[in-house]
């Protein structure tokens, strides 16, 4: 009885998470908008080295997103594993193996090469 209370409770959490992940990236996003406004406005001038220094900025805002999407992606995977109960956790970690053979791409089980 706790654990459905406590999971309902987690799952309106995740949804804030997730809401507030979207203004991080948001505010990642604008900031590329505004540099890309810049780099064709240095374009135009011709200054190769403004020009430069925007596209180094780029790649600094664009590091800084993937970093940040990365956290947030771990965090959110880590809290949505803790709404389950331990018997589920379990489960998922038994299952865990056999889902990397079953998925395409992977070699088969080393019974199944061995008979071979």
């Amino acid at each position: 009885m706790k654990q459905k209370a406590k999971s309902g409770q987690s799952s309106d959490d995740l949804m804030e998470k997730a809401m507030d992940a979207s203004k991080i990236m948001k505010k990642f996003k604008d900031k590329l908008k505004a540099l890309d406004k810049d780099i064709k406005d240095a374009e135009a001038s011709g200054d190769a080295a403004e020009v430069e220094k925007t596209e180094f900025k780029i790649r600094l805002v664009k590091g800084d997103m993937f970093r940040a999407r990365d956290k947030i992606e771990k965090k959110m995977i880590k809290d949505y594993q803790k709404i389950n109960d331990k018997e589920t956790r379990k489960r998922m970690k038994k299952n865990k193996k056999k889902s990397g053979r079953v998925n395409a791409g992977k070699k088969p089980s080393l019974w199944q090469r061995l008979r071979k």
